[in-house]
């Protein structure tokens, strides 16, 4: 990722690069980018990701979002200031992610 990144000039591509790297090395689909808001109390959206066209209704909905601190999971990883993993969302308890219902319809 390092020899990927060495050539990126501008924050937003170097975002891209490395959404579309992690998604290569863990063999993922999908992936989002949520940046602190200008005011600091929620994260957004950010239109830099991966993943192809099958993702645009979960892009859509994800764009109208927003994530205080300990809101989501986006949100209580922020305010944890920790990462977290977890293998199966459709898994989790309801209300965990907001979005897993529309994540579970692109099967």
């Amino acid at each position: 990722m390092i020899e990927a990144l060495k050539e990126v000039k501008d924050f937003q591509v170097a975002l891209e690069v490395t959404a579309h790297k992690i998604c290569q090395m863990m063999d993922w689909d999908y992936s989002e980018v949520w940046m602190v808001s200008e005011n600091g109390k929620v994260l957004e959206f950010s239109p830099v990701g991966y993943g192809g066209e099958s993702f645009e209704e979960l892009r859509r909905i994800s764009q109208e979002l927003r994530f205080p601190a300990n809101i989501d999971f986006a949100g209580r990883i922020w305010a944890e200031k920790n990462t977290q993993h977890i293998p199966d969302i459709f898994s989790e308890p309801n209300g965990t992610f907001m979005r897993a219902k529309s994540a579970r319809n692109l099967d």
